[in-house]
């Protein structure tokens, strides 16, 4: 109960934080600050492993933390207790809606998840729940359950189990569920907040009827936390766009950074989204600048994780410049990738093949936007990955193609739903506020 109250006072801290730095206001702040606490009990939890500090330091420092933040935004002005009546409202909306797809959810979640749920990310959160023994998950006989995972999930579990005192399928399957109702709130609330309630609604009907969306989302895998963190890049993205407000920036690269400490392929994620907004942006050093230092913090634990303890990745390790050449050359392995691909689309993903369908009909312009390239080049580095796996290829593209679609989807459906809408509607304060902020960077 004790480990209850911090999360619920930290997560109102971030959101006051963010709502006060980033002028992020309204109800987006908080699955945003529910995701930005995520990452930073895996950032901290790691740390405190490396470092040997003590499980009790770790929670007094959460604390500490907690009540400084609440104490430098009350002292302010900037954080209230109050509540709006229709935030009130909101709020009330939201934890029934929460409620109501989490029985829904209840059909599909089931202990200890799917295959690689107990054979890789709880496996690798027992080790990291044991502060003695953790570094042993490291050794070559655990080279099968794949070591070279980044520690997100993992970490984020074992917390809990450290808190609770127990290794129990209770908290992988509460962390599942909450990743999971926190994706249609995220998509249904920036949508809402630009004035789509319609599309707002479409997207929460696609979410809660999508039977393979939830079917991935109770495996208890990293790749829904990965698609809610790639969605919540994009939302911020957007917003730090229309606001102008630069401390966003810094926000933005936190977010996306740490979707390359959620698994390989978010690494991937954040070198393209990186590159992309490097050359849209090229002539704004300062939006780089703070974009690169809210990225620092996750890519240097990722980076201590991935030198110093992560084992070499199968896919890419030396030696393998040679076959990799003589796969690129296979014109039939092209062919199995773009056919598996497709008839997955066809069969679970037919909703992109609608929006963007409807897209074209409309004529409506997307290709010069950096949601697309990030999303095209992002696509085009999976293809690359098939094109060159040691793995069998039919087995490989067959097993997992479903979730690198899964990666994108909820993004795909609130960028394509955008789309459909026409053009942004800012709320009246938010346009002061962006007119506020331009002419303080003008001065």
């Amino acid at each position: 109960m004790l480990i209850f109250l911090l999360l619920v006072v930290f997560l109102f801290s971030i959101h006051f934080l963010i709502r006060t730095s980033a002028r992020l206001d309204g109800m987006l702040t908080y699955p945003l600050a529910f995701a930005l606490v995520l990452a930073m009990v895996s950032y901290g939890y790691y740390l405190s492993l490396v470092f040997g500090i003590g499980y009790e330091w770790v929670f007094a420092g959460f604390t500490a933390l907690s009540g400084l933040l609440c104490f430098q935004l009350f002292k302010a002005g900037k954080a209230t207790l109050s509540l709006k009546q229709q935030d009130f409202r909101d709020i009330l909306w939201l934890l029934v809606f929460a409620l109501t797809i989490t029985m829904l959810f209840r059909a599909r979640i089931h202990r200890w998840g799917d295959w690689d749920a107990w054979a890789i990310w709880n496996l690798h959160a027992k080790f990291l729940a044991d502060a003695d023994r953790w570094r042993q998950m490291f050794t070559s006989k655990m080279a099968p359950t794949h070591p070279d995972y980044p520690l997100m999930l993992p970490s984020v579990v074992a917390f809990f189990w450290r808190a609770s005192g127990t290794v129990s399928p209770v908290v992988p399957m509460l962390v599942s569920n909450l990743v999971y109702v926190a994706v249609p709130i995220t998509a249904f609330l920036a949508l809402r907040r630009n004035g789509y309630l319609l599309m707002a609604v479409v997207s929460v009907a696609i979410f809660v009827s999508d039977h393979k969306f939830k079917e991935l989302a109770a495996s208890q895998y990293a790749d829904t936390l990965l698609a809610l963190f790639i969605l919540v890049a994009f939302i911020v993205y957007s917003e730090a766009k229309s606001v102008g407000r630069l401390p966003a920036f810094v926000l933005l690269g936190l977010f996306v950074g740490s979707s390359s400490w959620i698994k390989n392929e978010g690494l991937l994620f954040f070198a393209v989204f990186s590159v992309t907004f490097l050359f849209f942006h090229r002539k704004e050093p300062a939006r780089i600048g703070l974009f690169l230092a809210g990225a620092a913090l996750p890519l240097c634990v990722l980076l201590h994780f991935k030198l110093t303890l992560a084992p070499p990745n199968d896919l890419i390790h030396e030696g393998r410049s040679g076959s990799m050449l003589s796969l690129l050359l296979q014109p039939s392995r092209y062919l199995l990738i773009a056919g598996q691909s497709f008839r997955m689309l066809v069969t679970e993903y037919w909703v992109l093949l609608v929006l963007m369908g409807g897209l074209l009909v409309t004529r409506a312009r997307w290709t010069n936007t950096l949601p697309f390239w990030v999303l095209t080049l992002l696509l085009a580095g999976y293809f690359a990955v098939y094109l060159t796996t040691p793995h069998d290829l039919d087995w490989h593209v067959r097993n997992s193609v479903d979730r690198l679609l899964h990666h994108v989807y909820p993004a795909a459906v609130y960028l394509l739903l955008m789309r459909w809408a026409g053009p942004r509607t800012m709320q009246p304060s938010l346009v002061e506020q962006a007119k506020d902020d331009l002419v303080k960077i003008s001065q």
